[in-house]
């Protein structure tokens, strides 16, 4: 991974609140992901949830993946209520 994706996602995860209702736009640093899809893995809980609605923030398309469908329906719904897009795997 370049330099540039690892000061990108460390700048992410020091960002992350799991219980703030502020998502990507609310930091203004732009990932340059508006309208791709990008692939989380883990992407429910913790580190994986945080890039999820910073990713969905920003205007990318977030196809996150997880084992727990009841936890993946939660988030899911929480971005669509705030009129982003997503995909559940």
């Amino acid at each position: 991974m370049p330099s540039g994706e690892l000061r990108l996602l460390a700048q992410m995860v020091k960002m992350t609140n799991s219980n703030s209702a502020k998502y990507d736009h609310d930091y203004g640093f732009d990932t340059g992901l508006a309208g791709k899809v990008v692939i989380v893995t883990g992407g429910t809980k913790g580190i994986g949830a945080a890039c999820v609605k910073k990713f969905a923030g920003q205007g990318a398309i977030p196809y996150f993946l997880a084992r727990g469908t009841q936890a993946g329906e939660a988030l899911e719904k929480q971005l669509h209520e705030r009129g982003y897009s997503s995909i559940r795997g």
